[in-house]
């Protein structure tokens, strides 16, 4: 059975809690959410969504333009889209998991 899994890092406990939150209303519904702290010490979390149904990726990307604005206003952000404290980059795989 494939399963297909969107992850993404940020920086923050309170942002990655609530893109993991945002994401509990995704369609389809992803079957779990995991908000992780990468052990770097220095304040950076992977959010996934793990999903049975291929996600949609333009609610996916909807939610990345959005929360990368917010978090821009949030932040006050002058560094450029692509550096890891001022984007959102969902990196999606399959998975074909045997039962």
């Amino acid at each position: 059975m494939p399963t297909f899994t969107a992850l993404t890092t940020l920086m923050g406990k309170p942002a990655a809690e609530a893109l993991g939150a945002a994401m509990e209303r995704l369609i389809p519904e992803p079957t779990g959410i995991g908000v992780f702290e990468v052990e770097d010490d220095l304040g950076l979390w992977e959010v996934g969504g793990y999903f049975i149904e291929h996600p949609d990726e333009t609610a996916l990307s909807l939610l990345r333009q959005q929360w990368v604005r917010n978090l821009l206003r949030f932040l006050n952000c002058q560094k450029p889209i692509g550096s890891p404290t001022c984007a959102v980059n969902w990196h999606q795989s399959r998975r074909d998991a045997s039962l």
